[in-house]
């Protein structure tokens, strides 16, 4: 039922921006089980905004694709780090039970071999064929070097997403000019793949 709640007040005289946590329900009628998902970093929130926010600071600025309906899956634990089943069955339910148009994830690490040949890598060209959906992962924050691109981005069909700035913003940003116009940030995770793949898209 889309139902959310926050947990615990703000207090404007202190110096942190919130303290209470927002969190979301969700009920599973076929196991009878009810999660609360509880937001615990600003990674998700600040992927979802770039994506589909709208009217930021007055109204000056919207994400990609404002207005988009969201289907916000957490996959990952309140101390940092997200586990393999999670990132499985977190994609089957965005994918499957959620219908999904598009999926974006902003998870990854670089693999030992980044040939797209992983239990991730199956299961999402799986989920992708089946279903007839477009992922949209991250490339990874693991450049500047060559063939750095993390693991699930380095999947066959997956569109790799790397890290763009343009002139103006690293000039802006950082006080340095660039030779190019636009141009993959530093940090950004890089091509080829081990099997020779061009990514990021």
């Amino acid at each position: 039922k889309r139902d959310f709640g926050i947990l615990g007040t703000d207090n404007p005289a202190t110096a942190a921006r919130r303290e209470s946590v927002p969190f979301t329900v969700q009920a599973d009628e076929k196991t009878n089980r009810v999660n609360l998902g509880v937001v615990s970093q600003a990674h998700g929130t600040h992927v979802a905004g770039i994506a589909a926010g709208k009217d930021f600071f007055g109204g000056q600025f919207d994400g990609a694709a404002p207005e988009a309906q969201i289907v916000a899956v957490n996959v990952c634990v309140p101390q940092g780090g997200c586990t393999f089943h999670g990132l499985i069955e977190g994609m089957t339910y965005a994918i499957a039970d959620a219908k999904s148009d598009v999926v974006n994830m902003s998870i990854g690490g670089l693999s030992a071999l980044n040939d797209g040949n992983s239990v991730f890598g199956e299961t999402y060209k799986r989920l992708m064929k089946d279903h007839n959906v477009q992922l949209f992962l991250s490339a990874g924050n693991s450049g500047p070097g060559f063939n750095t691109i993390g693991n699930p981005s380095d999947t066959d069909g997956v569109m790799s997403v790397g890290a763009h700035i343009t002139k103006e913003s690293f000039e802006s940003n950082y006080g340095a000019i660039t030779v190019l116009d636009e141009q993959l940030h530093p940090f950004s995770s890089r091509g080829p793949l081990e099997n020779g793949a061009f990514k990021p898209n």
